[in-house]
């Protein structure tokens, strides 16, 4: 009796392998991210099985922890998709290369349950971001009476943003916002 449930065992562990090692998780692409930043990873998910399969979830393992993705993505047998997964690194995190790991869940018909495909290790490049930002601030007046106005001109320009960020010009004044504003360009007033 035991020497048959460790045979089955056995069979079905082969059962298990087999059914996901026609599949392959890589990261692709530039592997550089700034830390405090959202950062992007293209996954490229190969099926080079038989059978149609369903992936259900994304996961990047991180040393700052594991993100997940919900996709549910049909990839037909004898192709491949690309997949994109976004996470911030924390801004303390070190500038250095860090190891990454991608895994997808999917669901084979051939099985009961998900199965587990864990890609190859990815060095990731954290850099330290390396943003300059100018702002000038003009009056029309040098002196502004008890309950007065001023006009502010106010011109900024910015370098090396990364893609996709756009931050945000507010200006306060008696401790309230008078004025908020995206700078969505990398020059305006």
């Amino acid at each position: 009796m035991l020497r048959s449930a460790i045979l089955l065992s056995i069979i079905m562990l082969s059962l298990l392998t087999s059914a996901v090692s026609n599949i392959s998780v890589s990261i692709s692409g530039q592997g550089r991210c700034l830390r405090g930043f959202p950062c992007s990873l293209d996954v490229t998910v190969l099926n080079e099985d038989r059978v149609r399969l369903t992936a259900l979830r994304l996961y990047i393992y991180t040393p700052w922890g594991v993100f997940q993705r919900e996709i549910n993505v049909v990839i037909n047998p004898n192709s491949s998709a690309r997949l994109n997964i976004q996470f911030t690194i924390p801004a303390q995190a070190s500038a250095s290369l860090y190891p990454v790991y991608p895994q997808l869940d999917i669901e084979d018909p051939r099985y009961i349950g998900i199965q587990h495909v864990v890609g190859e290790k990815f060095l990731l490049l954290v850099e330290e971001p390396n943003i300059y930002a100018d702002l000038t601030i003009t009056a029309n007046a040098t002196e502004v009476s008890p309950n007065g106005w001023i006009n502010l001109f106010i011109a900024y320009s910015t370098a090396n943003m990364p893609a996709g960020f756009m931050p945000r010009l507010i200006v306060l004044a008696n401790g309230s916002v008078k004025h908020m504003s995206v700078l969505n360009q990398t020059v305006g007033s």
